[in-house]
């Protein structure tokens, strides 16, 4: 159905497209009254004889093209809002059957994303431009249809159960952030090829750090200080977390949340992203990472599906001096392509490890599957500009979608004969042009923070004082 198509004769003649639509609804609710539950609850999601014969009477009835393509949208239109019923009747107690597969792809319902209403919903809001405003899966409420299968990669949803934020609150929501400060050239040991392979790159990976009993004491610390503050969310970055200190991590979320039982308190991380590493699975080099609900549950784990190239740089030394003369070359497997979809009060969220956030085929997927909430765990120098933030403002324009980023900086500071920022947090969010970064080693911050700062630095610009 080519939804631009009846934008321009619903344009042309509004009047019209009225008449038909009003006209429609009123013959549907005629199709409807003897049976008043029907189309309500998932006990009937499949098509009753009657209706497919009411279908059919609308198209041959039809006195052109014209008032066909009419009469479809607005039977569209009309579907759309008794889907709702059914959209309902799902999310209280059938979230786990989403989505709904049919013959022509999977029915995904429209997300009712909390933190996206309240974030529209603030004063310093600057709703983006879509250039794809017609699409017309932009218009629907209920359930649009996503393909059933991508070309690189599988796709599933899972249920994440979170607290109940409401439009007032969610603003408050606290992540906890840990990008440390380590120096790639001496803190880790890398593993690295002598020959160059077919493309003239050196081969790498990560295969430890370089005084585990100083990282891992360290890093400890850190997370136990991020606990005192009992964050909702709790982000490490890529390459940081070797899978031993990630069983040490969990096992200490896993401590708190009993000992939070225990004194009657529900405050807890509902999401915990371990951050990632190089190891060896099935002989087989991975850069992976582990994502475990508060108590320390296993949820998924996230496969890099992408390889990272290291530039070469003169300025390269320790574990890093094999590059200065030859670029290297992330020696990870990347055959297990599955995206992890999460549907939570929040909206739907996807998380990746660095580079597969800027990939085209990933991008698709994004979009195709309205995700609302974007979490990277990164390692590059430049999270706050050029790439990262052209792929941040094109699905804050597209899917209107929160990107937050906990990156590992590389190196203790930024160069401070170059302008590189040293931004191991950046936030984007959906209708502000800028985005927050912070050279945290540890800490919190919330949704309205981030907004705060990024409002403050467009007064600024802008030469208003309050």
């Amino acid at each position: 159905m080519n939804y631009i198509d009846y934008k321009t004769a619903s344009n042309r003649d509004p009047e019209e497209a009225h008449k038909v639509y009003h006209k429609l609804e009123r013959e549907w609710a005629s199709h409807l009254r003897p049976h008043q539950v029907l189309y309500t609850t998932r006990s009937y999601i499949t098509v009753d004889s009657g209706t497919k014969d009411f279908y059919r009477e609308l198209i041959l009835s039809s006195k052109s093209l014209n008032n066909l393509l009419l009469r479809m949208v607005s039977l569209l239109q009309v579907l759309d809002r008794q889907l709702l019923k059914i959209k309902t009747d799902y999310n209280l107690y059938y979230k786990e059957e989403l989505p709904i597969e049919t013959r022509y792809g999977d029915l995904v319902p429209v997300g009712d994303s909390v933190l996206l209403l309240a974030i529209q919903g603030h004063p310093s809001y600057r709703r983006p431009i879509d250039p794809n405003y017609l699409l017309l899966s932009n218009n629907v409420q209920s359930f649009h249809l996503a393909k059933p299968s991508y070309t690189f990669y599988q796709v599933k949803h899972r249920h994440l159960n979170t607290p109940t934020y409401t439009p007032e609150n969610v603003l408050d929501l606290k992540i906890g952030f840990l990008p440390g400060k380590f120096d790639v050239s001496f803190d880790y040991q890398l593993h690295t090829d002598s020959e160059l392979d077919d493309d003239g790159l050196r081969p790498f990976y990560f295969k430890g750090v370089s005084d585990p009993q100083r990282y891992y004491s360290h890093v400890m610390g850190l997370f136990e200080q991020l606990l005192e503050h009992k964050p909702d969310m709790m982000m490490l970055p890529e390459l940081f977390t070797p899978p031993d200190l990630r069983e040490q991590l969990v096992q200490r979320l896993r401590e708190s949340a009993s000992a939070s039982d225990k004194l009657g308190e529900d405050r807890r991380p509902f999401l915990f992203l371990s951050g990632s590493f190089h190891e060896n699975i099935d002989d087989h080099i991975f850069n992976a990472a582990q994502i475990t609900s508060g108590n320390g549950k296993e949820l998924s784990k996230v496969y890099k599906m992408n390889r990272f190239i290291l530039q070469r740089s003169e300025d390269f030394k320790g574990e890093l001096a094999p590059f200065v003369h030859h670029d290297g070359v992330e020696k990870n497997a990347y055959d297990r392509r599955e995206i992890t979809l999460f549907e939570s009060s929040l909206g739907r969220i996807a998380i990746f490890i660095c580079i597969d956030f800027l990939s085209s085929q990933l991008e698709e997927v994004l979009l195709d599957r309205k995700v609302d909430v974007i979490l990277v765990m990164a390692m590059t120098p430049n999270p706050a500009s050029g790439k990262f933030t052209r792929r941040m403002q094109e699905l804050a324009e597209r899917n209107g979608a929160v990107v937050i980023v906990c990156n590992h900086f590389g190196k203790p500071e930024a160069d401070t004969s170059k302008v590189d920022k040293e931004a191991r947090v950046v936030v984007s969010l959906p209708g502000f042009k800028q985005v927050y970064w912070d050279p945290m080693e540890s800490g919190v911050c919330t949704i309205r923070q981030v907004i705060e700062n990024l409002t403050a630095k467009k007064q600024a610009r802008s030469g208003f004082s309050g």
